[in-house]
């Protein structure tokens, strides 16, 4: 049923982006989809959907470039229109054509900000934990006259420690693939903010365990390692489908290259239980399996 409106919505309005989002995913369901995309385990994997962000993923540049025309099309069904500026794309292959969206050329990325999260063509998550190490600082520097204060029983910088920074530092951390020396980075950054709460130097020679026994706040690796086995066995005991536990058990054909091979994010679960992890998520002692692996 069309409606006549006769006033838009205000800026800020909560009523906006559900609208909007309405009519997003309304134009999205127009398009034949199901042939295109990145093949996982018999389904396609075409696009991923967001509030207002949208990605469209492809194998080819050419599909990629039809799928674009095809959703330009789509859009101005619906009174909605393809900004081509704000358009940002990711290969991991020189494109042999150039691809345009809304008529302006896509501007290639070697990183890019999505959700909240770096992503980089490399696969690692280098960078992603620097932005988060500088957000744990942004964040420790807000309330650092708080936290640096002696007269300011450790309970309280501890709370404020574990409500604030902690989780600045470790957004998205369920989808790290954590290598020996991202830890050690994580684990040098949170040594030198227990240093400034506690009011000591590296020339005191304050050992790691003291220090710790002083400050007793959660460890930014060891939490990061809890959040990721306990997001794997939400996913393992979910009835729905949903390809997050689609991708987890996809074994691509190709073959990884020559060398030594990066760290995946299963290799943690593949070393500590077994091949079979996915199966092992959904028993019930799942939770004393990541205690021991954390010991």
């Amino acid at each position: 049923m069309e409606i006549k409106v006769g006033r838009g919505v205000r800026q800020g309005d909560c009523l906006s982006p559900r609208l909007f989002t309405a009519v997003l995913d309304r134009a999205f369901r127009q398009l034949d989809w199901s042939k295109k995309g990145i093949c996982i385990n018999g389904r396609f994997l075409s696009h991923i959907l967001f509030a207002d962000d949208a990605v469209i993923i492809s194998h080819d540049e050419r599909q990629i470039q039809s799928m674009a025309v095809e959703l330009e099309k789509v859009l101005a069904g619906v009174g909605l229109q393809l900004n081509g500026d704000k358009t940002i794309g990711m290969t991991s292959k020189p494109l042999p054509r150039i691809v345009k969206v809304a008529g302006k050329v896509v501007k290639l990325q070697e990183k890019v900000v999505y959700l909240g999260s770096g992503i980089t063509i490399n696969g690692t998550d280098d960078w992603e934990i620097t932005r988060r190490i500088q957000a744990g600082y942004g964040a420790f520097h807000k309330h650092r006259s708080f936290l640096i204060n002696r007269g300011i029983p450790m309970a309280h910088k501890r709370r404020l420690f574990n409500g604030c920074i902690l989780p600045a530092v470790l957004y998205g951390c369920e989808c790290w693939a954590l290598t020996n020396a991202q830890m050690n980075r994580l684990s040098v950054a949170q040594r030198r903010m227990e240093r400034w709460m506690v009011g000591c130097t590296v020339l005191d020679h304050v050992s790691n365990e003291r220090l710790r026994d002083s400050t007793r706040v959660r460890d930014f690796v060891r939490d990061a390692q809890k959040r990721k086995w306990f997001w794997l066995h939400k996913i393992a005991n979910d009835d729905n489908w949903k390809w997050s536990r689609s991708v987890i058990e996809w074994f691509p054909t190709r073959k990884r290259r020559r060398g030594r091979p990066m760290t995946r994010w299963s290799d943690i679960f593949r070393k500590t239980v077994g091949p079979n992890f996915l199966n092992e998520a959904r028993k019930a002692s799942w939770n004393a399996m990541h205690i021991r692996a954390l010991t």
